[in-house]
């Protein structure tokens, strides 16, 4: 008997305090996801330790690149080049030899790494060209957030305009600042940052952000420093851009027109039609392996022009 009066009386408490039991009890669904979500934010920012030093590497190309195939699976596109590769080592033995199967499957595995290299390449020699209007407009907005580099990030990536790199890495950068809790964590996203730009005033913005951002120390005096120096150096780009101009038109212009004109003279001149010249080309061994020859050469040229034509603005 006495426990059943004890039971009524915790049903009347409960019955009294209803709106306020209510209310707790919807807060703790509420509270377990918010911990689910920081935790997979958390786990979702840090590198997975069992990760071999390749993977990484492609990771942190994928993620300077922007690239929207792959990009949150480096081992995807690991296997996917593996694959083709061998797809084009098997094709090749049967047609041509194993020494000439290895070395076009192992260039066709590396295809896809030349690539992303080449698009970091661009992204690096773009976003440098761009960093005189990135850190004017960095250097603004810090002053108006009164020394608030997160917010003066933030802000100069939605304001900066002319300079879409600029916009993007400074938006990547906003983004990994947020989920940022540990000084660690802060760390992983200036080098993400320093990466993308591999420039010597790159590697000084991240410092200073990181010290403005951490410590708290005013770096207005730093920026302008490197708003100046970059200024200058944008004089000595335009001069070299000029000389760089007349190789790069003969190699996108003189190499297609030339297989042009090879198809060309064995019509008119040697008298083969069209199929027979397509026949000869990629239905025999000596014309397959021109080709592919002729084809890695102009690709080399492209790459060799990609790489050292476009020079990163930098001091």
């Amino acid at each position: 008997m006495r426990y059943i009066f004890y039971l009524l009386f915790f049903a009347g408490v409960c019955l009294l305090e209803y709106p306020l039991l209510r209310n707790w009890m919807m807060r703790i669904p509420l509270h377990i996801q918010r911990r689910r979500r920081l935790r997979s934010d958390l786990l979702g920012s840090l590198p997975a330790r069992n990760e071999s030093r390749v993977i990484r590497e492609i990771r942190k190309l994928l993620e300077s690149t922007d690239s929207r195939w792959f990009r949150n699976n480096p081992a995807g596109l690991l296997f996917s080049a593996a694959a083709a590769g061998c797809a084009v080592f098997f094709i090749l033995l049967l047609a041509e030899g194993f020494f000439f199967a290895v070395v076009f499957s192992a260039a066709v595995f590396l295809l896809p790494f030349i690539f992303l290299r080449l698009n970091l390449k661009e992204v690096r020699v773009e976003s440098s060209r761009e960093g005189d209007v990135l850190i004017r407009e960095l250097l603004n907005q810090y002053r108006i957030r009164g020394g608030n580099m997160k917010e003066a990030i933030e802000a100069a990536a939605e304001s900066i305009s002319g300079a879409p790199h600029s916009r993007h890495i400074l938006l990547e950068l906003a983004k990994g600042l947020n989920q940022a809790y540990t000084d660690a964590e802060i760390r992983k996203c200036l080098d993400t940052f320093r990466y993308s730009l591999d420039t010597s005033w790159g590697s000084a913005l991240a410092s200073a952000i990181y010290y403005s951002h951490v410590r708290g120390i005013s770096v207005t005096d730093a920026l302008t420093d490197l708003s100046e120096s970059l200024i200058r150096s944008r004089s000595v780009l335009e001069w070299a851009r000029r000389e760089n101009s007349e190789a790069g038109m003969m190699l996108h212009v003189l190499a297609p027109l030339c297989y042009g004109l090879s198809a060309f003279a064995a019509v008119f001149f040697f008298h083969f039609t069209p199929w027979k010249f397509i026949r000869y080309q990629f239905g025999t061994a000596l014309g397959l392996r021109w080709f592919l020859f002729s084809a890695f050469g102009v690709l080399i040229g492209f790459i060799l022009e990609k790489v050292l034509s476009k020079e990163k603005m930098d001091f």
